[in-house]
């Protein structure tokens, strides 16, 4: 007597663990959380303020306001609480790491007038860690089963599916970076302008694990057709699925400042051009089922396995976004907004040029999918900053709020950040930055352990509320 089916192979194989889903090509790039400790002490809005060597992210005309050589560095701690409801119960999870955040330099040349100035580095802007271990009781059905051979070579599903007790383990971890290199220039005394090429580098690992066991003696089944009366009783059921992706792409970046009143009022624009991003994924599923088989006295307890492993690369192409700010000094008191809009019903999926169609027809499919679901989104930030002691310090704080991309989800799911930060002047050429930066948001997830199809087991379904906070320190030190 064998099993015939365990768990099969499709290519989208489970919802949390590939970027092959709608949601999860979106949460490659949606909600990057940027770099640069001025610029994310005041809320991400620096479109306009920009004039470090983080304005070749938010918008590179911001470079030409560099007048001196700049090099930075910094560092972040990361963490993530997560706290789920799943079965009645609460259950919550904690997961930090110390990263290396970004590297840059800026260096004027010197002009005749106005300014001329390039900047290049490295710099983290988004990070994938989570964790979450949940278990509990379900008395539902959840509509797995296996297909069993009897004695005679014949084949019947049987429900593995009630009466359970359940656990799954999910551990995701990585970063999306960018190298970058810049260049702006004053066009008129008033005007600046700027482009930014960027290359993309990040990698993402998940591991979900997933068991199931019987309680008291449920899912039983008398077998069909067999030699003798032959009892088979489901005992556990185990899952791991691992998927290891990494992303690499290209795009760049184009800015305008204009000063409305030198030195106090200033509107900036940016537009980030559409990126290509390929994605390179290596994913293996392994499971185990035990049961016994009951002939009168006799039990037999036994089990199966199955595993497969394998690779699959895609395109992902990533809409325009738009970028607009505005920015006003008076005396010691600064305060700042920007605008950031990109229609995600716009992203797309692509097959690489010499890959078989048909081997992509899953994965296509979901750009309708994009279409329908997903919507444009508009992140507002706000910021402010006092100067103290001749701006030898700056004291900063911050407000970002990220709608969901998701149609069907109102502002109850919005991502909000707020933020506070430091800037220390120790002496002409040295200046110490350090920031804090809390965001929290809801969202209902479905992990999936039957790698069927749409007819597969019932998934597992939490409610979930997030908060991280990140800690960056990190010095600019100016040179001539």
């Amino acid at each position: 007597m064998r099993i015939l089916k365990l768990t099969l192979i499709t290519l989208i194989f489970s919802i949390q663990l590939t970027a092959q889903t709608a949601e999860d090509a979106v949460n490659l790039l949606e909600d990057e959380q940027g770099f640069g400790l001025r610029a994310m002490a005041l809320g991400n809005a620096y479109t306009a303020l920009a004039n470090d060597y983080s304005a070749i992210y938010y918008n590179p005309a911001g470079l030409a306001d560099v007048k001196v050589g700049q090099f930075s560095a910094s560092l972040s701690n990361f963490n993530r609480q997560t706290d789920a409801d799943f079965l009645g119960s609460s259950f919550s999870e904690d997961l930090s790491s110390t990263k290396f955040q970004s590297l840059g330099l800026v260096f004027p040349f010197p002009v005749v007038r106005g300014s001329f100035v390039m900047a290049l580095g490295y710099q983290k802007i988004k990070d994938y860690e989570n964790y979450l271990k949940i278990d509990g009781y379900n008395q539902d059905n959840n509509s797995l089963d296996f297909l069993i051979e009897n004695d005679y070579g014949q084949s019947y599903y049987y429900g593995f599916d009630e009466q359970l007790y359940q656990r799954s383990n999910l551990v995701s971890d990585g970063n999306l970076s960018q190298w970058s290199f810049g260049m702006a220039m004053d066009f008129s005394p008033n005007f600046s302008g700027g482009f930014s090429l960027n290359l993309y580098d990040g990698n993402r690992n998940d591991n979900f694990q997933y068991s199931q066991d019987t309680l008291n003696s449920w899912n039983s089944w008398y077998m069909d057709e067999t030699a003798s009366p032959t009892e088979l009783r489901f005992v556990y059921y185990k899952l791991q699925q691992k998927l290891k992706s990494e992303f690499s792409g290209f795009s760049a970046k184009v800015g305008a400042v204009l000063d409305i009143i030198p030195e106090q009022l200033k509107v900036g624009v940016a537009i980030d051009f559409p990126i290509h991003f390929k994605v390179d994924e290596k994913w293996s599923v392994s499971d185990d089922l035990g049961y016994d088989i009951i002939r009168g006295d006799d039990i037999d307890s036994l089990s199966g396995s199955y595993q497969e492993s394998g690779n699959f690369d895609y395109l992902i192409n990533i809409p325009f976004k738009f970028d607009v700010g505005i920015s006003f000094k008076k005396s010691i008191f600064l305060v700042t907004a920007s605008l950031s809009y990109r229609d995600w019903s716009q992203l797309k999926y692509d097959i690489p040029n010499d890959r078989p169609r048909e081997n992509y027809d899953n994965l296509i499919n979901q750009n309708q999918y994009f279409r329908d679901e997903f919507t444009a989104v508009t992140t507002y930030s706000i910021g402010g900053e006092v100067s103290l002691l001749n701006d030898r310090i700056k004291l900063r704080g911050g407000f970002k709020n990220v709608p969901s991309p998701l149609k069907e989800l109102g502002a109850d799911y919005n991502k909000q950040y707020i933020s506070g930060g430091l800037g220390y002047q120790i002496d002409k050429s040295t200046i110490i930055h350090l920031t804090y930066v809390r965001g929290s948001w809801q969202g209902d997830k479905y992990y999936y352990y039957d790698a069927f199809d749409d007819d597969g087991a019932a998934p597992l379904v939490t409610s979930e509320d997030y908060v991280t906070t990140k800690i960056l320190v990190g010095a600019q030190f100016n040179f001539r």
